[in-house]
């Protein structure tokens, strides 16, 4: 394809802003109050997420980079010519550039996010360095479904590619459910490169979601803002404080935002009471053996035919396909 016939198109179908407006009064209210993950995401949440990615204490990107560097052109054979990526939750797309460099004859490229001005300036980005490089970009909440565009068709297989261990901030129902739309968004013959963190020493794991300076900190308590400007909730980021703790039985940090004091949220409707001490959960990151992963992709029909990994075995890359 000629540079001129490059294509960088938002199609929109990003979450109405009433509908999740209800998803949150719906998991502020639950028995065990939560924050969708999904709201960590705006243009602010985005920018402060790429600064954690350069935190000292913030291991994962630097070992997945590692990874993609080191073993790029063994995943690039294992994935096999003319493939068309599909990229959920793509984000800055920084490490899709290394990935892109590695497959032979790559098809296009088709990244998804929720953060619509990080994926503009993302999918401009890789197109400018890929030129001949068919891109569309789609705006969507990936875990509601994306509509594939007819690009995506192109080459000779799909590549759902899913970096970054962001498999792990979903419950294990949700984690299958995720890896399911993933195998249907493949196809048959397609196949998913999954990163995962892996399950290493607990003080490690906790300082990488409580880095020195604050930047995890803040990229939770900007959910807060994002209730009050947003979605009109009667709440104050001034009232919470950010704790994440390593849980033993879910094999996770778990992330949460601990009221300092009484706190009621008042929002159109109702309200929500939360007691000084209490806990509402805005993030779970889940870490894995290698075998754990391998039955999580099992139980959803799918096989682990390669794994990579970092020379300290922080990290690991997986290719899947169907079983």
């Amino acid at each position: 394809m000629d540079s001129d016939q490059t294509i960088v198109t938002v199609a929109q179908q990003g979450p109405e802003a009433a509908a999740l407006r209800s998803e949150i009064i719906a998991t502020l209210t639950a028995p065990a109050p939560s924050i969708p993950a999904k709201l960590h995401y705006d243009e602010r949440g985005s920018e402060l997420f790429e600064e954690i990615c350069e935190q000292p204490e913030y291991y994962l990107t630097r070992s997945e980079i590692a990874i993609l560097e080191a073993h790029g052109e063994s995943i690039g054979r294992a994935v096999g010519p003319g493939a068309a990526v599909v990229e959920p939750g793509s984000g800055a797309s920084i490490k899709t550039e290394l990935l892109m460099r590695s497959l032979p004859e790559c098809a296009a490229y088709v990244p998804s996010d929720i953060s619509e001005v990080m994926l503009e300036e993302a999918a401009q980005r890789v197109s400018d360095r890929f030129p001949e490089l068919p891109v569309i970009a789609v705006h969507a909440d990936f875990v509601a479904g994306i509509d594939l565009p007819s690009v995506a068709q192109l080459g000779r297989r799909r590549l759902v590619y899913f970096p970054g261990s962001t498999i792990g901030n979903f419950d294990p129902d949700m984690q299958q459910a995720v890896l399911r739309g993933f195998a249907k968004l493949a196809g048959d013959d397609g196949a998913c490169l999954i990163g995962y963190d892996r399950v290493k020493d607990i003080s490690r794991l906790e300082a990488a979601y409580n880095d020195a300076a604050g930047v995890t900190a803040e990229f939770n308590l900007n959910m807060v803002d994002r209730l009050a400007t947003e979605f009109d909730f009667g709440v104050s980021r001034d009232d919470f404080e950010f704790v994440a703790e390593w849980d033993e039985d879910r094999s996770a940090v778990v992330s949460h935002v601990v009221a300092l004091r009484d706190v009621t949220i008042g929002y159109e409707g109702g309200e929500v009471r939360v007691p000084r001490g209490s806990r509402i959960r805005t993030e779970e990151s889940h870490k894995y053996t290698p075998a754990r992963f391998a039955s999580l992709a099992e139980s959803v029909g799918l096989r682990v035919d390669h794994t990579w990994c970092d020379a300290n075995e922080d990290f690991a890359v997986a290719l899947l396909s169907s079983a």
